[in-house]
């Protein structure tokens, strides 16, 4: 017999935790500083020998140039912890393009802790994520998991 809830599992693997958020208000943003793109969640983990598993999608990124390319950055408390994607959107004018994004990253520490996808692009211009699909009035869809996992 198991139990329900998967408290009595041992070992390598097991999913402890699991945050999430999701972000579909179409935001633009501009200039060289990176911006948040209000994915923020916080996780207190419970070991620092486990890792975190992150699930980033992002959809309907705008860049309206091919000569203007989106930079993306994990970062925790507000400190860049990891580059994601250092051409998003490289090379074309896209107006709704996607991207996903999965990783691990070491836990460093069991307190508390705020992680975010940050944004800016190579020239400084506008960009924007959230984008209006071709298809209707529906909104694009962003989303930030993390899942701590035993180790």
């Amino acid at each position: 017999m198991t139990d329900g809830d998967g408290s009595s599992l041992t070992g390598t693997g097991k999913i402890l935790q699991v945050v999430s958020t999701e972000e579909s208000t179409w935001t633009t943003a501009s200039g060289y500083t990176p911006v948040s793109m209000n994915l923020g969640v916080t996780i207190t983990p419970t070991s620092t020998s486990n890792r975190l598993l992150f699930l980033v999608d992002l959809n309907g990124l705008y860049a309206p140039s091919t000569s203007q390319s989106i930079e993306l950055e994990v970062h925790k408390d507000s400190t860049l912890v990891k580059f994601i994607d250092g051409h998003g959107t490289s090379n074309m004018a896209a107006y709704a393009a996607n991207c996903s994004y999965n990783f691990l990253v070491d836990v460093t520490s069991t307190s508390s802790q705020t992680w975010d996808i940050m944004g800016t692009t190579t020239s400084g211009g506008t960009w924007g994520w959230c984008n209006y699909s071709s298809g209707g009035n529906e909104r694009t869809l962003c989303t930030l998991t993390i899942l701590e996992i035993a180790q």
